[in-house]
């Protein structure tokens, strides 16, 4: 993050100024679970909900998978934007490597 805007110790992106926000991630994940895995991707703009991405039980064996998303939000500066994850059900471990991003783009 060359311009600084994400805080590398909560993971919090703050928008610099007014406008449209182009947020892009992909998750890869490793599943332990033989069946039965949901998973939740929450994004929040400002400590509120704002998107929910519901990965469906899509690996029915102990498997990689991964999952992309794309969301524009309008935000002001100052906004922050954060993630977060709730594993429903099932043994889903994240794959924090680089396979595993989320970008931002200020439009």
């Amino acid at each position: 993050d060359p311009s600084n805007l994400v805080n590398t110790s909560t993971d919090v992106f703050t928008a610099p100024y007014a406008g449209l926000l182009r947020i892009s991630a992909n998750i890869v994940f490793y599943s332990t679970s033989a069946t039965g895995q949901k998973l939740y991707v929450y994004v929040y703009k400002n400590g509120s909900a704002v998107q929910t991405e519901y990965i469906p039980s899509a690996y029915p064996n102990t498997s990689y998978g991964s999952y992309s998303f794309n969301l524009t939000l309008v935000v002001a500066a100052g906004d922050t934007i954060s993630f977060y994850t709730e594993v429903a059900s099932g043994t889903i471990n994240f794959q924090s490597n680089s396979n595993t991003n989320f970008t931002f783009q200020m439009l």
